[in-house]
């Protein structure tokens, strides 16, 4: 984490109704400490238990309170079931991008002015979306070839991401 104030929860896990999101566990947040981490409009926050490596997500709100979503697969690794009390750290993430930017971005961004121009103009949810495509993949080859992948996609897409193709791309290895 980083020297950003930190902030200590401790809540119940609780749960929505099921969706097609896979995401229906959650723990609230107090009103007064979403706001505090709130950060150029951005709701993005670094979350760990004091265990895990702080994880990139972010606070959302209904209409009565704030909460972070927990997927099942979180739940398993702070080792929790829906009712038990988590305690978290929680802080604002100030990261350009909401994910730390993959090396193999960064390379192509220092030789490809047009990837790079094209990617910051973005959304952020579609930055995030593509970062967090490559972070998953566990070789560094393979990492490699999607970050160029993408980046030509998104030249011949002219700054716009179709999703389909996109994955079509990913599996010509276009």
């Amino acid at each position: 984490m980083t020297d950003l104030p930190v902030y200590h929860v401790n809540g119940k896990v609780e749960t929505f109704e099921p969706n097609n999101l896979g995401y229906h566990h959650f723990i609230k947040i107090d009103h007064e400490i979403a706001e505090a981490l709130f950060f150029n409009n951005t709701r993005r926050i670094l979350l760990t238990d004091g265990i895990i490596a702080p994880l990139h997500m972010s606070i959302a709100k209904n209409k009565d309170f704030y909460y972070i979503l927990i997927s099942k697969d979180l739940l398993k690794q702070f080792k929790k079931k829906p009712g038990e009390l988590l305690s978290l750290q929680i802080q604002s993430d100030r990261s350009e991008y909401g994910y730390p930017l993959p090396e193999e971005f960064a390379a192509i961004f220092e030789y490809d002015d047009e990837a790079r121009v094209w990617f910051e103009k973005l959304t952020p949810g579609n930055q995030r979306n593509l970062i967090r495509a490559i972070m998953i993949v566990k070789s560094d080859q393979l990492r490699a070839e999607k970050s160029l992948i993408m980046m030509e996609h998104l030249k011949r897409q002219k700054g716009k991401v179709d999703y389909k193709l996109l994955r079509e791309d990913m599996k010509s290895g276009r």
